[in-house]
């Protein structure tokens, strides 16, 4: 989990409960548009129909 082994997992510091929590927002939010965009998808490359 990036809240414990993130930032520096030799020492267990991980990241802020916060940016754990912003981050996984920001992540989400792409792949949702990605998802209305496309459908169910992990590839997040923008590709061009092809005619």
């Amino acid at each position: 989990m990036i809240v414990t082994n993130g930032e520096s997992p030799a020492k267990g510091n991980g990241y802020a409960q916060q940016t754990v929590r912003q981050t996984h927002y920001r992540i989400e939010h792409v792949f949702r548009w990605k998802w209305e965009e496309d459908g169910m998808t992990t590839d997040l490359s923008r590709k061009t129909p092809t005619s």
